[in-house]
């Protein structure tokens, strides 16, 4: 599943944030790695 949210995030980083409030650790994780990365 990590490789579909990774692929999902990519898309709708912002909105996930917004839309998951509990997983707002680990999307913000996500989102400064994707940042970094890009």
């Amino acid at each position: 599943m990590q490789l579909v949210n990774k692929a999902g995030i990519q898309n709708n980083s912002v909105l996930i944030v917004k839309k998951t409030p509990t997983r707002t650790k680990a999307t913000k994780h996500i989102v400064e790695v994707k940042g970094s990365a890009v």
